[in-house]
């Protein structure tokens, strides 16, 4: 019995040292060492298997290693190696079983994988199912069967369940859009109809499928129509009939707060399905305004319908703007096109191509952009005969005085509505500019101040120029009180900086700060940020200086972590030259600390950087000996 229970025991301890190894290896899936980061990966195929308890942490943590990508070996690997683990883990099925029984079981656990996602899990997923459908990890029968969930009733399958099959679906349709375009009618029937209507995030997801019944490609080039009625993918009826369902899905009244997500997918939706969404959208706007100022009912319904207006108008603004963009991009595509052509001596296209050729030669790039501008700045939000233009005075009277339109869902709307179109014209973004970071900084509701984050991101984007003056105010929301917001602000930052659209002058020691977030969400991404930067021509090495006086002048940082942010970024300065430089400058740096703690943070860096030198050393005793005898 005594050596019973001993057994016992130890089975216990070892059991908890596991759980516990399984938090410490999670962190070892965004090491910089390649080995670390497979192993990492290996163990937690294994503990899945032995059903340890808290291994799914690190499961879905390492789903994010799928944009481990690029040209080298090591960031193929990685990602082939999650597509191949996951496989293991999800879609590898019991032996003794039937085939239909082992299709049905991966098409269960592909569901499963949707359940309990953020919008982060979700587009790491789409691309991990997309590499594995090309690995025919997911075959066709796995396919049905997710229709098939999708489309039976109630009592055979949850609405949880039906809504999992449908968001698999869409994301293995971004790669093969055949599935779509097979389940039209299915889409239609169920996800925009009754079934639709009675659960909006079946209906959102079903608007998501729906925009991939053209394949990328098509997208692209801005063919849509012409290419899916030449492959015979959508006839005009079922376009009309998707057109119709569609439009209701979003004009007509709902109180559920899921309706704006639906609205947005369906408007993208109709953007992606017809060549005259400009059409069908303005007679959306048209039926809501009817609906919310002609036949007003009780004041709360008519405060509801006029947020889902604002919301339905900003967005339409922004897709407006993404088909002008690819109209230009198309025109410039076909012009040099034509230009080759006529290089080669080449025949010219027959009928209505050729006279579409002739009249592409006789305008130059210039004109063409030139047009769109002007469409842009004068026409959409200022122009006579625009819907859109109406809107303009109007969410900047809401946006401006919160204290009159206080009811939270309208303010959301309002915001929404204005930074969208603050991103359609840079004359209505210089002109609201300023509320804009006022309503960033100061509104109480941080879905607003997440949305204000995301929309100057944008707009640094779009009129780098006009916002380059204000990213100290987008670097503060880091330090916002609200965890989604500091998430938010991360994540944007992280884009403008990789992606070279902002300049760096000092905020990096703000970025480093967030390595030692309480989230390890934040921190996380904050490691994974200055892994990428490490990438970027010695840009570690040449913010260092600005990053580690930022962290010593900051008085609520504890010396502890000072320590760990500076010992993981020196970690990356892996030249010779450059250690011994950043060594120079810190020894002279030494020599001027006036501080016990300057000095300490100085001498601290000068000790972990792996270059040594006698001189070092002797500024390292002098200073200290000055400092004793103080």
């Amino acid at each position: 019995m005594v050596y019973t229970l001993k057994v016992y025991n130890d089975a216990i301890k070892f059991i908890e040292a596991i759980q516990k190894g399984t938090e410490i290896i999670s962190k070892l899936l965004y090491s910089k060492n390649r080995m670390e980061v497979l192993e990492a990966m290996n163990f937690f195929v294994l503990t899945d298997a032995y059903g340890i308890e808290n291994s799914n942490l690190g499961i879905k943590k390492m789903l994010h290693l799928i944009w481990m990508g690029g040209s080298n070996d090591e960031g193929n690997s990685i990602s082939n190696h999650l597509v191949n683990s996951y496989n293991t883990l999800f879609l590898t099925t019991p032996e003794k079983i039937s085939t239909l029984e082992k299709n049905a079981f991966i098409a269960k656990n592909l569901i499963k994988l949707t359940y309990d996602t953020s919008m982060a899990d979700l587009a790491s997923l789409e691309k991990l199912l997309c590499a594995m459908y090309e690995k025919d990890f997911i075959n066709e029968s796995v396919v049905n069967i997710l229709w098939q969930i999708y489309t039976f009733k109630e009592k055979d399958f949850s609405k949880k369940q039906r809504c999992g099959a449908i968001i698999v679906i869409g994301m293995i349709s971004f790669i093969d859009s055949e599935i779509a375009v097979k389940g039209i009618d299915a889409l239609l029937k169920v996800g925009l109809g009754k079934k639709g209507r009675e659960d909006l995030m079946l209906a959102k997801y079903s608007c998501i499928a729906l925009q991939r019944i053209v394949p990328m490609s098509k997208i692209e080039k801005n063919e849509r129509n012409r290419a899916m009625r030449k492959n015979k993918l959508l006839d005009v009826n079922k376009e009309n009939e998707a057109l119709e369902r569609l439009s209701k899905m979003i004009y007509l009244y709902n109180e559920d707060a899921e309706w704006f997500s639906v609205a947005e997918q369906a408007i993208n939706a109709i953007y992606c399905i017809t060549s005259n969404a400009n059409t069908t959208c303005s007679e959306i706007i048209k039926k809501k305004i009817r609906a919310v100022f002609e036949n007003p009912k009780e004041e709360e319904k008519q405060v509801i319908g006029l947020s889902q207006l604002l919301f339905i108008v900003g967005h339409i603004s922004i897709k407006t703007i993404v088909h002008l963009e690819k109209c230009e991009a198309i025109f410039k595509k076909r012009k040099i096109e034509l230009e080759m052509e006529n290089a080669k001596s080449k025949k010219k296209n027959k009928n209505s191509a050729e006279d579409d050729l002739e009249m592409i030669g006789a305008t130059t790039e210039d004109d063409f952009t030139e047009v769109i501008n002007e469409v842009r700045e004068n026409e959409l939000l200022y122009g006579t005969s625009s819907i859109l233009a109406r809107f303009g005075p109007l969410v900047k009277e809401i946006c401006s005085k919160e204290e009159k339109y206080q009811d939270k869902m309208l303010q959301r709307s309002a915001v929404l509505c204005m930074c969208k179109f603050m991103c359609v014209s840079k004359r209505y973004c210089e002109d609201n500019l300023d509320l804009l970071v006022y309503i960033m900084e100061n509104s109480p509701d941080p879905v607003i101040r997440s949305n204000a984050v995301l929309s100057l991101g944008d707009m640094a984007v779009c009129f780098n120029n006009l916002v380059d003056e204000k990213t100290d105010n987008l670097y503060g929301c880091l330090l916002d009180k609200d965890l989604m917001v500091q998430k938010t602000c991360m994540m944007t930052v992280t884009f403008l900086i990789l992606a070279g659209q902002v300049k760096v002058k000092g905020q990096l020691s703000q970025m480093a700060k967030c390595l030692e977030n309480s989230d390890p969400a934040i921190s996380d991404m904050c490691r994974m940020f200055f892994q990428e930067l490490a990438t970027k021509d010695n840009a570690i090495y040449n913010g260092f200086i600005d990053i580690f006086s930022g962290l010593s002048n900051d008085k609520e940082i504890e010396r502890d972590s000072l320590k760990r942010i500076l010992r993981f970024l020196i970690a990356f300065i892996t030249k010779e030259k450059q250690q011994k430089q950043l060594a120079d400058k810190l020894v002279q740096r030494l020599s001027r600390a006036e501080s016990e703690e300057e000095w300490k943070n100085v001498a601290f860096v000068l000790q972990t950087l792996p270059v040594k030198s006698d001189q070092i050393s002797e500024a390292l005793a002098a200073k200290y000996k000055s400092m004793a005898a103080r």
